[in-house]
């Protein structure tokens, strides 16, 4: 009687067949990564372009300046959105947190008319640009997430992406608005292995905050960085 010959795995079978056990697994892990960011991300840009309405209803109504214009050399873009309360632009302190993130709103604003418990040190995830007024560039970014370095232009920290960590940025980019209004996720200038990143420069060699710079309607360019609690 005849055998039936035994199949065998040879080498380059057993390497296919490791392959696709070990790549499964993680392909499933970073679609469920990204799914899990996309929704995260919603929430943010919502938040950013909240912000962004109440500041450019607040323009309206002051010439065409943003609040920090009203205060006394502001330490923080926490001093510039409380004025949002203040003047009744915003009642929600809420808009001001995003997902992974180190600052954390309470909710509590205080009591009328100085509403001093809105935006405390920690409770404020957004930066934003001074001296934004009625003849600034559109382009101009406005509201943005915190940075890791508050210079101009600011950087972020790519290394730690994804993390409730200080200047993180998400796996593409940081979350912006623009003084027109719109709201979007902006590209860094990274890759993998990046640490402290800036956005992402045009042909010319210029972040969006580079290219904000106009001689005449904004020489310079100023962060307004989150307030962190005191260690």
């Amino acid at each position: 009687m005849t055998q039936e010959p035994c199949t065998r795995l040879n080498v380059p079978m057993l390497i296919v067949v490791l392959a696709v056990v070990i790549i499964t697994p993680l392909g499933l892990y970073i679609l469920m990564q990204r799914a899990g960011e996309q929704g995260n991300l919603v929430e943010c840009l919502s938040n950013c372009r909240q912000i962004t309405m109440a500041l450019k209803a607040y323009a309206d109504d002051h010439n065409g300046e943003m609040p920090d214009s009203a205060l006394d050399q502001p330490r923080s873009s926490n001093e510039a959105f409380r004025l949002l309360f203040t003047e009744h632009y915003l009642d929600n302190e809420m808009w001001f947190g995003c997902p992974f993130s180190p600052f954390h709103p309470d909710g509590q604003v205080g009591s009328e008319p100085q509403f001093t418990k809105a935006l405390e040190a920690g409770e404020n995830h957004w930066a934003m640009t001074a001296g934004v007024g009625k003849d600034t560039p559109d382009s101009v970014p406005l509201v943005y997430e915190n940075p890791a370095i508050a210079s101009w232009p600011p950087q972020w920290n790519y290394a730690a992406r994804g993390t409730a960590t200080k200047g993180r940025t998400w796996s593409k980019g940081i979350v912006r608005s623009s003084l027109d209004g719109t709201a979007f996720l902006q590209k860094v200038d990274a890759f993998w292995w990046s640490s402290t990143v800036g956005l992402a420069k045009n042909p010319t060699g210029k972040d969006p905050f580079e290219r904000a710079l106009d001689p005449v309607k904004f020489p310079k360019g100023v962060v307004l960085d989150v307030l962190q609690k005191a260690e």
